[in-house]
């Protein structure tokens, strides 16, 4: 299972403008990023997350995907759960919670309206 952390900003920002990727990120902004997903877990009882390419729960610059990469994952992502969605009887199978395989009909989101501008993805 990968649980992927999306790294964004929101374009209203006044600092926005620095940020076009994961690059211009101040190092030590990036490592409390880290340590605030590795350590979320712990505040529920589970154990610290673990990052890949490592599979480790220490801290290294090499966790940030490029934005390039970035915006590949969530594109395979958006495929896959589209394609998820549109088999019911898979989605029964794996027990998934979905709206749009029951009678009520499809649940639907309601975005909050923010621009937000996307830096970077870390697994």
């Amino acid at each position: 299972e990968t649980d992927w952390k999306v790294i964004l900003i929101n374009a209203m920002d006044p600092e926005a403008d620095k940020y076009n990727s994961i690059e211009d990120v101040p190092e030590e902004t990036k490592e409390m990023i880290f340590t605030y997903f590795r350590d979320k877990p712990v505040a529920v009882g589970d154990a610290p997350g673990k990052f890949w390419p490592k599979i480790d729960d220490a801290y290294t610059p090499d966790v940030w995907f490029s934005l390039e990469d970035t915006k590949d994952i969530l594109s395979h992502t958006k495929q896959a759960y589209a394609d998820l969605i549109a088999d019911c009887s898979k989605v029964e199978e794996l027990e998934f919670a979905y709206a749009g395989c029951k009678d009520e009909g499809v649940a639907r989101l309601n975005a909050a309206g923010r621009k937000l501008k996307l830096l970077s993805a870390s697994s």
